[in-house]
């Protein structure tokens, strides 16, 4: 398929101020009128009604508003002026200086939008405003939980407590030398090192304390 660009007649463009009002109503054989503002109850606003083929609402030209004139010629061969009103927002997303201008920000910005990858999409198949009321829920039963088992420490402290002083007393207690059992009694002054050795090796397999009182 071939496909070729071509270019409507330039249009003429006036921006609306609240100094040249006369002046527009003139040039696009409109008039001046006046409405209530929308924003100030009580104030009268100024506006150009431009003679646009549909001649309705979009027809008013407020300052700060751009209205357009381009050249036709009609099926019966006759020139004629034709006028349309546009918000700034959209005139300056949609008029340009030169062609330019007009092809690089709208047909070479269509082929990069079809050509830049596509958005993931995002399918939720949970309820989330019923999965986080779960969450909520859940939480509210582990504290409970760890509150009762606290709850639980606390109360049996006190015992806790008692039965570490006992191992604490009972580890500290001194071994009477009566109590120590010795397999055989050993002359130290006549033993030799080996013998001597044995029988240190034996006191100690007793686990006496280190400030048993001998």
């Amino acid at each position: 398929m071939n496909k070729q660009f071509y270019f409507l007649s330039p249009v003429e463009v006036v921006k609306v101020t609240s100094q040249n009002l006369e002046e527009v109503a003139a040039w696009c054989g409109g008039s001046v009128q006046e409405t209530e503002s929308r924003r100030v109850p009580g104030r009268m606003d100024k506006y150009v009604l431009v003679p646009t083929p549909k001649d309705t609402n979009i027809s008013w030209a407020f300052p700060g508003m751009f209205i357009t004139k381009r050249l036709v010629v009609t099926v019966k061969d006759e020139l004629r002026s034709t006028y349309a009103v546009f918000r700034r927002d959209y005139f300056e997303k949609n008029y340009f200086d030169t062609p330019k201008e007009a092809t690089d920000k709208t047909w070479e910005r269509e082929l990069l939008e079809r050509t830049k990858p596509k958005k993931t999409e995002v399918v939720v198949n949970v309820n989330v405003g019923q999965a986080l009321v779960e969450a909520q829920e859940k939480i509210k039963r582990l504290e409970q939980e760890l509150h009762k088992d606290e709850t639980i420490v606390e109360a049996c402290q006190p015992l806790i407590d008692e039965e570490i002083a006992k191992a604490e007393v009972k580890g500290n207690e001194a071994i009477p030398i009566d109590k120590l059992i010795v397999d055989e009694v050993i002359d130290i002054d006549a033993a030799s090192g080996e013998e001597l050795a044995k029988a240190v090796d034996e006191f100690t397999k007793n686990d006496i304390p280190a400030d048993a009182s001998l």
